[in-house]
């Protein structure tokens, strides 16, 4: 009977061994933490100019070739006939192209495109400056001049044309 007592004690200091400890709990630091906020202000978005134009939308004010306009559309320009062309339409197709047709019984009917920004300079003296262009309009410069009396020209920051219809 005295083996009993050995095998309890042996149990009993195998059960109390080496002490553990419960497990780490998280802190509060951790579970409250929130990021500071940056110093730096917010870059604002910039908004893009305001498309005005000298003689607003009208287009009366070119008889003479010299105004400027802004168009929306599709508008007809009554130029004084001695620039000889009984018809100028311009249209504004969205975001940014303005085409020309252009009526010129003596030299040829015309027809133009003008995208971005750029003009058309038509030999008979009209210079029409495309100066901005968004979705909602263009604001055209009519000048009485001409880049070339012999030629009709056209630039345009992304692109151009000119073609005689006639």
């Amino acid at each position: 009977m005295s083996a009993l007592p050995a095998i309890s004690m042996a149990l009993l200091i195998g059960a109390c061994g080496s002490p553990q400890r419960p497990a780490a709990a998280p802190t509060s630091a951790a579970a409250t933490f929130t990021p500071t906020p940056s110093s730096a202000a917010p870059t604002p978005t910039p908004t893009p100019p305001e498309l005005t134009a000298k003689d607003g939308s009208n287009v009366k004010a070119c008889r003479k070739g010299d105004c400027e306009i802004h168009v929306r559309g599709t508008v007809r320009v009554p130029l004084d006939r001695k620039f000889g062309m009984p018809s100028f339409i311009v249209i504004h197709k969205p975001p940014n192209e303005v085409r020309f047709q252009i009526s010129r019984p003596a030299s040829g009917d015309v027809e133009a495109y003008v995208a971005g920004t750029g003009y058309i300079a038509l030999a008979n003296g009209i210079k029409v400056t495309v100066k901005m262009i968004d979705g909602s309009g263009a604001v055209l410069r009519f000048q009485r001049k001409t880049v070339d009396p012999r030629n009709d020209l056209s630039e345009g920051s992304e692109g151009t044309g000119i073609y005689t219809t006639s």
